[in-house]
């Protein structure tokens, strides 16, 4: 009788083992699944904040533009380009009226 006992504590043993590396296999699993999701966590902030700061200098950029914009466009900065440019005033305006018949070249 102490021999069919003998093989079952056996079975149960390798079992137990068997188990044991499983679970051992598991939390080695869960360890790297949890190191590559933190991985992955950090990559992302590290682009967002790329992102962000790309966000910061393009603002700054823009607000360069419209000053430089807003200074172009300016009544003072236009009288001077047209002194600097020798443009004058004209004073005479002649509007030209359209005849009423076809206004083409005939070739």
């Amino acid at each position: 009788m102490t021999a069919p006992r003998s093989g079952l504590k056996s079975k149960v043993r390798i079992s137990r083992s068997m188990l044991s590396v499983l679970f051992f296999a598991a939390i080695i699993l869960l360890g790297a699944t949890y190191l590559v999701q933190v991985n992955r966590t950090a990559t992302s902030g590290f682009a967002v904040n790329d992102l962000n700061r790309k966000i910061s200098e393009l603002k700054e950029n823009n607000q360069k533009l419209e000053l430089e914009i807003a200074d172009l466009q300016s009544l003072q900065n236009i009288q001077e380009s047209s002194e600097r440019l020798k443009l004058v005033a004209h004073t005479k305006l002649e509007y030209i009226q359209p005849s009423e018949g076809v206004v083409a070249l005939e070739q």
